[in-house]
């Protein structure tokens, strides 16, 4: 689950090393505006696809998230989904889905692609490596051990399907994300936007997990 946080994480460093800052009266105007509905469930709702392949060992199955406010309230743009940052991811139902065996799994690293829908930014990170020089090579490539833990490393190392409330009780992940904050020039000049992301296990030279968000191909608004 934290590895969405890499993918937000590579939103924020897409940014140029100097951007302006934004006065404040400026900045307010820049802020979202929120037409159109925003009910819990309903408009504030992120599904994550898994990628279809038979060689790969682990799957996610029907993982939806919810979109909050960093005080808990849903958060929608113009009806859809909207990332806040700061805020809270919530993942409210999904399984994951282990196929075989996975050996030495805490050796595995997340290899990121991450979009946005901006001729000016457009890819961040291409399968792990960054495409922009101002944009770390640890953000789109990161080791997933020690972070994910032990005991979740020894689940999806063992063949099984385990969903949300299983992982969060045994493995003792919680399923609700909180995502930093950034400064209000990254979020006004760069981050403010439409947003795609996919990510891949890979251990060795071979894929073992590999997903996408959000799972229509279209994108979800960060700011």
């Amino acid at each position: 689950m934290s590895l969405l946080i890499l993918a937000l994480v590579a939103f924020a460093y897409a940014a140029p090393p100097i951007v302006p800052e934004v006065p404040e009266e400026e900045e307010a105007q820049a802020k979202p505006l929120y037409l159109a509905g925003c009910k819990d469930g309903v408009n504030n709702v992120i599904k994550v696809a898994d990628i279809k392949d038979p060689k790969l060992a682990i799957h996610a199955k029907d993982v939806v998230i919810h979109t909050y406010f960093d005080d808990g309230k849903p958060s929608c743009y113009y009806g859809r989904a909207y990332v806040s940052l700061p805020g809270k991811l919530k993942i409210v139902k999904g399984s994951v889905v282990v196929d075989k065996e996975v050996k030495d799994l805490k050796k595995a690293v997340a290899k990121l692609t991450v979009k946005k829908n901006s001729w000016f930014i457009g890819t961040v990170c291409q399968d792990g490596v960054s495409q922009k020089y101002q944009v770390p090579a640890n953000v789109c490539s990161h080791n997933i051990y020690p972070e994910i833990g032990d005991d979740f490393i020894k689940m999806l190392s063992t063949p099984g399907t385990y969903n949300f409330e299983e992982i969060t009780k045994k493995a003792k992940v919680s399923n609700v994300i909180s995502l930093p904050s950034i400064s209000s020039s990254l979020k006004t000049f760069v981050v403010n936007g439409d947003w795609q992301a996919q990510i891949a296990l890979v251990l060795g030279k071979q894929k073992i997990a590999n997903v996408k968000v959000p799972s229509n191909g279209d994108w979800v608004y960060v700011y």
